[in-house]
């Protein structure tokens, strides 16, 4: 803050401590100014942000595994509110089998599985054991042309040689383009 400015005839005049109080004050003034407009626009972003997520909700997916061991196939069915394309499946880490026209499920519709594909795939996963630990992978479109990728953790207790007891557990639903 300079202490002196030039007159109206071209001299100098020392400022007053008023004078110095005030150009001292505007400066802060345009400081926090300037912080406020950062700090505002940094909370409207954030607000979008998390306005996004929370329309994000209705169209979250969920899906989830049901036993049908004795009829020879698997559900997987859609428990979202909203509808989904099933194109196809994959156990463990094998390329998946992705289906050229997708199936459409409605909320709550479900699509079967042969079981004996992924009875054998346990099997062959623990030979011998009488419990088995694998994952089926899951991979559907939303309404909004959002890709994922569902990972179904199933456990079996080999009954005989004849028939598995199955628990089902969903542990991740990605967005991830296949």
């Amino acid at each position: 803050v300079g202490g002196t400015h030039e007159g109206a005839e071209g001299e100098m005049i020392k400022l007053g401590y008023f004078e110095k109080w005030q150009v001292c004050i505007g400066i802060a003034q345009t400081v926090l100014l300037a912080l406020t407009l950062v700090v505002a626009s940094w909370i409207g972003i954030r607000q979008n942000e998390i306005n996004e997520s929370i329309v994000d909700l209705q169209f979250t997916p969920s899906i989830l595994m049901q036993s049908g061991w004795s009829s020879g196939y698997i559900n997987v069915v859609n428990e979202s509110q909203q509808p989904i394309w099933f194109y196809g499946y994959a156990l463990g880490e094998s390329d998946p089998k992705i289906n050229e026209s997708p199936t459409q499920l409605l909320s709550g519709k479900e699509i079967s599985l042969p079981a004996s594909e992924i009875e054998v795939y346990l099997r062959q996963k623990s030979p011998g054991s009488e419990t088995s630990n694998g994952v089926v992978r899951i991979f559907f479109m939303d309404s909004r042309s959002t890709k994922y990728v569902a990972n179904i953790s199933i456990y079996c207790e080999n009954i005989g040689n004849v028939a598995f007891s199955s628990t089902y557990s969903t542990t991740s639903i990605q967005k991830r383009s296949w």
